[in-house]
């Protein structure tokens, strides 16, 4: 092997880790914010939020911005909290908002979060 073919390999397999831990520290940015967010809603303390404190929470411009920069619109939060809410509980705790809202990031959509017997009732 060329010592130019091992720099570039070596360069390569860098910057893939690169790009992993870069990933990786986004998505723990990420579930922090979405945790603080979670956690000045849930204005009870008792570890799940209702639709209302939903609701108050997006009024909040930081939020708004927050959510807008993910690609998720709430322009129908009760649409937006249904999906949250897989458990169908009427509220979120911290894993369904957290996971729920990291599944509505982007190019997923509502449909990938619906369970397999609505998809099937389709």
């Amino acid at each position: 092997m060329s010592p130019g073919i091992f720099v570039d390999s070596a360069v390569c397999t860098r910057t893939e880790d690169e790009v992993v831990e870069s990933f990786t520290e986004e998505q723990t940015r990420l579930c922090g914010e979405m945790k603080r967010i979670f956690t000045d809603a849930d204005m009870d303390g008792n570890g799940f939020i209702t639709f209302e404190e939903f609701c108050i929470q997006l009024e909040n411009p930081w939020v708004q911005a927050f959510l807008s920069g993910l690609d998720i619109d709430i322009t129908d939060a009760r649409i937006v909290f249904t999906l949250l809410d897989v458990d169908g509980s009427g509220g979120l705790t911290v894993e369904e908002f957290v996971d729920g809202a990291l599944k509505l990031k982007g190019p997923a959509k509502g449909i990938d979060m619906l369970p397999g017997s609505v998809l099937r009732d389709l």
